[in-house]
């Protein structure tokens, strides 16, 4: 685990969002106005159960990181910094600070599909 995944684990996306943009549940999702832009009629979204965000009027999208990167106006290494100081989460010493190499995102996706897969079939099952 690096120390992007370790950070993401220990805060709730709709926590942090929820700090910027009135949000209201709309079944699995949370709906409120885009933070990114003025609109008449709420497009923005936290899907709290995958731990990401979607602005339909302008496109963004992401997980916490990402979020506090594009509202703070900074980097995601100083979006990681202010996460890490504005929870108070300790880090331990031995995070790895390595970059996700493309194998590790294809080894991932497949686990992710076989995984929902085998939900949805032992669902199905009883």
């Amino acid at each position: 685990m690096n120390i992007f995944e370790y950070v993401k684990s220990k805060i709730a996306i709709l926590d942090v969002i929820s700090e910027y943009v009135t949000l209201k549940p709309a079944g699995r999702y949370w709906k409120g106005p885009s933070p990114f832009q003025h609109e008449r009629v709420p497009s923005f979204t936290v899907s709290p159960h995958k731990e990401i965000y979607y602005c339909f009027s302008s496109g963004q999208g992401g997980d916490v990181i990402s979020f506090i990167a594009s509202i703070e106006n900074c980097t995601q290494l100083e979006a990681l910094q202010y996460l890490i100081d504005r929870y108070k989460i300790q880090v331990p010493t031995t995070i790895e600070w390595k970059k996700t190499t493309p194998e590790d995102i294809n080894k991932k996706t497949i686990y992710e599909k076989t995984c929902t897969f085998f939900a949805n079939w032992c669902s199905n099952m009883l």
